[in-house]
C-alpha cells in the first residue's frame, strides 16, 4: 500500500469512527478522550507529509482498526468501512443540516445493526436520529403532535380550574362590575379554555392523520415486495387522487397484514364500530368546522364547559383510534413504544410534568 492509499485508508477509518461516535450515546470521559484523539487525527491528516504517513501510518491504522472493532460491539456494521464512509460524506454534502436535525433512521438501518442503541425499536424509517450533541434523541412528527395534544388538554383543564376558582371568589360573586380587574381575568380564562380546547381537538385529529401516514410511508420504505398500486395507496393516493383518512384507516391494514384483510371497516356504516364512530362523527366534525367554518357546519361557539368536554373526548378518541389502527396493521405486536405505547395515563402525566416545568421556569425568571 503506497502513501496515497494509506492516507485514504486512515481518512476512511477516521470518518467512520466520527460517525459511530456521533451516533453513540456513551459520551463518558473515556469517550470524550477518544473524540479528542479523532480530532488530533483529523489535524494530522490535514498537515501530514508523505514522510509522516510512512512513519506513523501503520501505527495509526492499527489503532483505528482496534477502535472500529470496539465500536462494532455496540453498533455492528452491515457494510464495509469504505462504503459507509462514502455514503456518510455524500449525505453530509446533500443534507448539510444533518448534524442539526439528525440522520434518517432508515439510513442507519441499511448500514448498521442499531439494536444496541437505547432508542425505541419500532421507530418509522423516516424518524430522525440525533447525532453528536443530540445523540440519544429522535424526532418524529407524530410524537410532537401527540405530546402537544395532551399538553393542550392539561392546559385547558388548568384554565378551567382557575376560572372556577375565580368565579367562586367573594369579589366576583358579589359584583363583577365593581371589580373590573377580576372580571377581566375571569373573561380571559374563559377564552383560554376555549382556545386550548379548540386547538386540542385540531391537534388530536392532526396526530391521527400523521400517525396513519407515518405507518404507510414506513412500510413503503421497509418492504421491497409491494406492487406500485400498494405503494401509492400506502402513501395516501389512488389513481392520482388523495385518499381521505377513512379510506386510509381501512385500506392500509389490508395491504400490510399477511392475510390481506382489514378489521377496520368504515365504508359500510353497519360494520362501523367504536372508537371510529365517535372519532369520525363527533371529533372530525368539530375539527372540520374549526378548520374551515361556515354556517351549517358544527358550531364552534361553545361555553367553556362544553369545549372542555369536547377536547377530553377528542383526545380519548384519537388515542383509541391510533391503538386500534396499530393493532389492525400489526396483530400481536405491542403498541408503539416510540409513542409511549399510546398509554393515556402515561401521556397525560408527561403533559402535566411539561406544564409544571414550564410554569416553574416562568416563575423563576419572572
Amino acid at each position: 500500500m503506497n502513501t496515497t492509499e494509506l492516507r485514504q485508508q486512515l481518512s476512511d477509518y477516521h470518518s467512520f469512527l466520527e460517525l459511530a461516535w456521533a451516533v453513540s450515546t456513551n459520551h463518558s470521559s473515556a469517550s470524550d478522550e477518544f473524540h479528542r484523539f479523532l480530532n488530533s487525527m483529523l489535524e494530522f491528516l490535514r498537515t501530514a507529509s508523505s514522510r509522516d504517513i510512512r512513519e506513523r501510518g501503520k501505527e495509526l491504522e492499527a489503532r483505528l482498526q482496534h477502535a472500529v472493532r470496539a465500536h462494532e460491539k455496540v453498533l455492528p456494521k452491515k457494510k464495509s468501512v469504505r462504503e459507509i464512509t462514502y455514503d456518510f460524506r455524500l449525505l453530509v454534502t446533500t443534507e448539510p443540516d444533518v448534524w442539526r436535525f439528525g440522520i434518517l433512521h432508515g439510513w442507519l438501518l441499511e448500514r448498521f445493526d442499531v439494536s444496541g442503541l437505547p432508542q425505541a425499536k419500532d421507530f418509522p424509517r423516516h424518524a430522525r436520529v440525533g447525532i453528536g450533541v443530540h445523540a440519544g434523541g429522535v424526532s418524529v412528527e407524530e410524537v410532537s403532535l401527540l405530546e402537544d395534544t395532551f399538553f393542550l388538554l392539561v392546559r385547558a383543564r388548568k384554565s378551567f380550574e382557575s376560572m372556577m376558582h375565580c368565579a367562586s371568589s367573594q369579589s366576583m360573586a358579589s359584583s363583577p362590575n365593581g371589580h373590573m380587574d377580576d372580571y377581566k381575568g375571569y373573561s380571559a380564562l374563559n377564552s383560554s379554555i376555549c382556545t386550548y380546547s379548540r386547538l386540542g381537538v385540531l391537534t388530536a385529529v392532526a396526530f391521527v392523520e400523521a400517525f396513519v401516514n407515518s405507518v404507510g410511508w414506513h412500510e413503503v420504505a421497509a418492504r421491497s415486495n409491494l406492487s406500485e398500486q400498494e405503494k401509492t395507496e400506502l402513501q395516501g393516493t389512488r389513481k392520482g387522487r388523495y385518499l381521505n383518512l377513512e379510506s386510509k384507516l381501512e385500506r392500509i391494514p389490508r395491504i400490510i397484514r399477511p392475510d390481506k384483510t382489514s378489521p377496520i371497516i368504515l365504508s359500510d356504516e353497519k360494520q362501523m364500530r367504536e372508537p371510529f364512530i365517535s372519532f369520525l362523527r363527533e371529533t372530525m366534525m368539530v375539527r372540520d368546522a374549526s378548520m374551515h367554518y361556515a354556517p351549517g357546519k358544527a358550531p364552534i361557539m361553545h361555553p367553556p364547559q362544553e369545549w372542555l368536554q369536547l377536547v377530553e373526548a377528542a383526545v380519548k378518541h384519537a388515542v383509541a383510534v391510533a391503538r386500534e389502527f396499530w393493532s389492525a396493521c400489526y396483530p400481536g405486536r405491542q403498541q408503539p413504544r416510540y409513542l409511549a405505547s399510546l398509554y393515556y395515563d402515561g401521556l397525560q402525566q408527561q403533559a402535566l410534568d411539561r406544564l409544571a416545568a414550564a410554569e416553574a421556569a416562568t416563575g423563576k425568571h419572572a
